[in-house]
């Protein structure tokens, strides 16, 4: 099953002088991919877009994309005898911010 999760958050008193605020739209589509007899691959890209005041040095609007979170899982077609399912693989977060101050390093120098 194919799904594509849209997650709204709002922060607000953020940034330097704790005056700034966030307005955050994650889209995520999920992509389950068949990999054979007993194995699932699936596919989890969170695209993030962004638009803050008042949040970096001074004072400014930005808006635009951030990083591309990308995640690949490996899981068994079958649940386990707990009736849990799993999966492993990696996360990557892929450097794709349209402007410095939506990316990682400055968001989190925004929210201390």
């Amino acid at each position: 099953m194919i799904s594509a999760p849209i997650q709204f958050n709002y922060d607000q008193n953020i940034g330097i002088d704790d005056q700034g605020e966030r307005y955050l739209t994650n889209i995520q589509p999920v992509i389950p991919v068949d990999t054979g007899k007993d194995w699932i691959a699936i596919s989890r890209t969170i695209l993030p877009i962004i638009s803050q005041d008042n949040v970096t040095p001074f004072n400014r609007s930005e808006s635009g994309i951030g990083d591309i979170v990308q995640s690949v899982f490996f899981s068994p077609k079958a649940k386990a005898d707990s009736g849990w399912l799993w999966g492993v693989g990696p996360v990557l977060i892929l450097p794709t911010a349209s402007k410095d101050e939506l990316g990682p390093k400055n968001g989190e120098l925004a929210l201390r």
